[in-house]
């Protein structure tokens, strides 16, 4: 060997040596990888922590709620992932022997420490919102428990069995957002009527009652929504206002209370009652009629008798004595009318004040006339546009006294589906300053360019492919299923015109709804779902009729028939 050679091999070696020290110097711990055998120990014992949380989340999946078992999927993925990178480590490196072992895994592992150490992380995010979510689960389950305990006697305002299954489901905090959504009865109106003359002597101590909790009591909110009480399994039998007062005469105690009694859905009427005990008498606890401390104590005769108040006059008094009668207790039953009338009179009111009235009740918004100005017509009849308070809305003007049912039915299926998206917004209810009767109601359009689906899809200048109708179609579907969920429907889509638009991104909206289905065989399959059958059932009706007129054609005048056959053929 050439001393030239030597002096090559020489700077080889030294070259490598210092850059092997370079490597060990800045990652020392690649040694302890290379040569302990339990460099992977944080992988495997990472593994075991995942099979342990697992484990747990089969054990709580049953009694905690949907959002444990959405972790549970999550911790499933992270499983499957560290899985995964572990099954190609040791596919990469089977042609070595005891391959979980080796040095070449070990350093795998070690290329993806970072991947390893992320996992973890998520892995502890998770743990820790699964434990707080099934402490908190456990301690409300515990609450409503306890809760249930200690209104499982209340009898006297929910004692529907429909309404006692919704307060056991109720949890706690779903029970507030319930009743804060009650009704409410101005605490304006004085029930110092109740009691009139009849008590000269007494004292009188008006008190607040407390929060109930159980479903179907009358509550505290700020506006009055009767159709908060509409739904057949939300109307309590007898409803107690948040206001009541106490009489203390010398001979007995009166509980003086003003009851908004719901005959059925938007027939309500509200009953003063008053409640009399004499004073030492062993049921003087019946004094509570409400939701107090110990509303179980409330004795069920009352309940049946308030209960059996079908045809009581609205505003009347109806005053409950309870006296001792043989040891049981006896209610005497008197109604009094606060307006005193010997003959019931007929009372003309006029159709269109009741309209106004239902919709004040039913929360609608009103608009002062003085605040819309037109601006210009967009259709006639009844279609304008016009500015409020300087925000640019369209009015729908009814053309026919009293309204129709369609004009009226828009208006309440619009409110409703007030918050839902694909709706043209209510903005309010327009009434006549003169007249006092329903004008008009305003609507909000998209702010941005919009047409109707009709000249959108027809327009060859705007070229749609398939996903355009595809994504028209599932609009059109979500919007009809939102309108089916408060209990309405779509109606006619006025074929060959349907009410139908969509914005410049693409959106579809409704803002028309009918309550009439025109059938036609050639427009069946432009109705929605609800009204799709009876074009269905026209079509097999004008079928058979055709077929019964041309058989007993043929029966009368075979030759006629073979003869207009012919000249149908030729």
């Amino acid at each position: 060997m050439s001393p030239m050679e030597i002096v090559g091999v020489l700077a080889s070696l030294i070259t490598i040596s210092s850059l092997v020290w370079t490597v060990i110097d800045q990652h020392s711990s690649i040694i302890a990888l290379l040569f302990f055998p339990g460099a992977k120990k944080s992988f495997v014992s990472l593994e075991d922590e995942i099979m342990g949380v697992n484990s747990l989340f089969e054990s709580e999946k049953r009694e905690a709620s949907p959002f444990v078992i959405g972790i549970s999927s999550d911790g499933n993925v992270i499983h499957y992932r560290l899985l995964a990178r572990y099954q190609k480590i040791n596919e990469r490196f089977l042609h070595y022997r005891r391959a979980r072992d080796s040095v070449p895994a070990r350093i795998c592992l070690y290329m993806v420490r970072s991947e390893i150490s992320d996992l973890r992380k998520e892995l502890w995010t998770l743990k820790l919102d699964l434990s707080n979510q099934i402490i908190n689960t456990r301690a409300l389950n515990t609450r409503a428990k306890g809760l249930h305990d200690q209104y499982r006697d209340l009898d006297f305002a929910v004692y529907n069995p429909r309404l006692r299954a919704i307060r056991s489901r109720l949890s706690v905090t779903a029970r507030e957002n319930y009743v804060a959504n009650a009704v409410h009865i101005p605490p304006s109106q004085s029930i110092e009527s109740f009691y009139g003359n009849r008590n000269a002597q007494h004292k009188v101590t008006r008190c607040q009652m407390p929060r109930p909790d159980p479903a179907g009591m009358l509550e505290r909110s700020a506006k009055f929504y009767a159709e908060s009480y509409t739904v057949e399994t939300a109307v309590p039998e007898v409803i107690i206002t948040a206001m009541y007062e106490t009489a203390f005469t010398r001979t007995a105690n009166v509980n003086l209370y003003k009851l908004l009694y719901l005959r059925e859905p938007r027939r309500w009427s509200i009953i003063n009652v008053s409640i009399e005990v004499p004073r030492g008498s062993r049921f003087e606890r019946f004094m509570q009629l409400s939701n107090q401390k110990f509303p179980h104590q409330n004795p069920r005769e009352l309940t049946r008798v308030l209960h059996s108040l079908n045809n009581i006059q609205a505003d009347s008094h109806v005053h409950v004595n309870i006296v001792d009668t043989c040891g049981s207790p006896l209610l005497v039953l008197n109604i009094e009318s606060t307006t005193p009338c010997t003959e019931p009179s007929p009372v003309d009111v006029s159709a269109e004040a009741i309209i106004v009235e239902e919709f004040y009740h039913m929360g609608c918004p009103f608009v002062d006339e003085r605040d819309v100005v037109r601006l210009a017509v967009i259709e006639l009849p009844g279609r304008y546009s016009a500015c409020l308070r300087g925000q640019h809305v369209q009015e729908i003007v009814s053309t026919e006294r009293p309204p129709s049912p369609t004009y009226l039915y828009n208006i309440e299926l619009l409110h409703r589906l007030k918050g839902e998206t694909g709706f043209t917004r209510l903005v309010g209810i327009v009434v006549d300053s003169c007249t006092g009767y329903l004008k008009s109601y305003l609507l909000v359009w998209p702010d941005n360019e919009y047409e109707p689906l009709l000249h959108r899809a027809s327009n060859p200048g705007l070229p749609h492919s398939w996903p355009h109708v595809e994504k028209w179609s599932r609009q059109l579907l979500e919007r009809l299923h939102a309108v089916h969920a408060v209990g309405g429907v779509v109606g006619s889509l006025r074929f060959p015109c349907p009410p139908v638009f969509v914005d410049e991104n693409d959106d579809l909206y409704l803002w028309y709804f009918d309550t009439r289905v025109v059938v036609s065989p050639l427009a069946s399959p432009f109705y929605p779902p609800e009204f799709r059958y009876l074009a269905e059932r026209w079509q097999r009706n004008v079928l058979l009729v055709t077929a019964q007129t041309s058989f007993q054609s043929f029966r009368d005048n075979p030759a006629s028939v073979e003869k207009r056959r012919c000249g149908l053929a030729s």
